[in-house]
């Protein structure tokens, strides 16, 4: 595959064709128009999933904040990302293992997103706006970072490569956020939400 097309291969694009090739394989006619609706309807089942997760996360994450402290919820977030990762990477043809991977991939993004974006504003209160812009200028040069770099692994390994490296990345970055996001927790919490 051609270097220009690596970026269309990562991210939800390279779970869709995963998802594809694993229903295709375990399907006797993966070129019947039968088959294909089903590989859509299946792909769209299991992409859905991601979003009832984040959905819940979003609806669920200020909570879970207020009892556990950002940092933790934020760590928490990411490291159901990951493990979610994981279950993408090794549910082999199960769509069940995938789905809940993904549904869990969604609740975890959410989960740490939302709260980063709640510390992003109230650190710059005065200018909520250029927060705001800042975070979404980090999150859409990162999607698009990473999805660029995630095709590109994708071409020259597999899928499931991606996804355990993405899983890797994660982790790490669930751990260097102990240290970099100490403080950030509402004088209301009080000590216990410090304690991290």
């Amino acid at each position: 595959m051609p270097t220009s097309e690596a970026g269309d291969y990562a991210g939800f694009t390279a779970l869709a064709r995963m998802l594809a090739k694993r229903e295709a394989a375990s399907s006797r006619d993966a070129r019947s128009v039968c088959a294909s609706a089903t590989n859509s309807a299946t792909i769209g089942a299991v992409m859905t999933a991601f979003g009832v997760g984040a959905v819940i996360a979003g609806r669920t994450s200020a909570k879970v904040a207020g009892k556990m402290g950002r940092t933790r919820t934020v760590v928490l977030g990411l490291t159901l990302a990951a493990l979610a990762d994981g279950l993408v990477f090794s549910g082999g043809t199960s769509l069940t293992i995938t789905t809940v991977g993904v549904f869990m991939l969604g609740f975890g993004f959410m989960t740490a997103h939302s709260t980063l974006i709640t510390i992003a504003t109230e650190f710059a209160a005065r200018a909520r706006g250029t927060a705001m812009s800042l975070v979404t200028f980090a999150f859409m040069v990162g999607g698009a970072a990473g999805t660029q770099l995630g095709g590109r692994i994708a071409a020259a390994s597999s899928y499931q490569t991606m996804y355990a490296l993405y899983g890797t990345g994660l982790l790490v970055l669930a751990l260097a956020a102990l240290p970099v996001l100490r403080g950030v927790e509402p004088k209301s919490l009080g000590a216990a939400a410090h304690a991290v």
